[in-house]
């Protein structure tokens, strides 16, 4: 299993300590069979760059983190 998690610094934190096994109706908070497919869509409300981890035990430190950049809006 897997987990997508976007957050700040304080939210990985708190996902660090694993006090929540599965994820429910948060977009930015998915929980992921193995060998499974998840799909959610995310609204931005303004540019940011955060990071998202796996805060499965373990997962994190094999390397399971990236970055996602929300670039403005054009207008």
């Amino acid at each position: 299993d897997h987990e997508w998690i976007v957050a700040d610094e304080a939210g990985h934190q708190r996902h660090r300590t694993g006090t929540e096994p599965v994820h429910g109706e948060r977009p930015i908070e998915v929980s992921i069979p193995a060998l499974g497919t998840v799909q959610t869509t995310v609204t931005f409300p303004a540019a940011a760059t955060m990071r998202f981890i796996c805060h499965l035990p373990g997962h994190e430190a094999y390397g399971m983190v990236g970055v996602l950049r929300v670039l403005p809006t054009p207008g």
